[in-house]
């Protein structure tokens, strides 16, 4: 059996999205260490419209910060991208 290794400062990993049901959700999911605060990582594949080259989109996210959607969303409503956290939050504490 694999040694489980603490992530480093400064590291971190996406995985593919294998969850993804809706074309706004993220692509790719994970996280990232900077400066010792964890932080859900989410990218989406992008295509720039001018030169038509691929690129991926990141947003970043505190693991113990407060949610996008209590930040901007009306009581009440939840985001494509809270679900995915929940998720996030289930794979990532377990």
């Amino acid at each position: 059996m694999a040694e489980e290794r603490e992530q480093q400062d400064m590291t971190g990993a996406l995985f593919t999205n294998d969850q993804k049901t809706k074309p706004g959700q993220p692509d790719y999911r994970g996280n990232i260490i900077i400066n010792g605060v964890k932080y859900w990582l989410a990218g989406w594949k992008k295509q720039a419209k001018g030169s038509g080259k691929n690129f991926m989109s990141l947003k970043a996210e505190p693991v113990d910060g407060p949610r996008d959607n209590q930040r901007s969303q009306p009581a009440g409503r939840r985001d494509e991208y809270e679900d995915q956290r929940d998720e996030q939050d289930d794979f990532f504490n377990s």
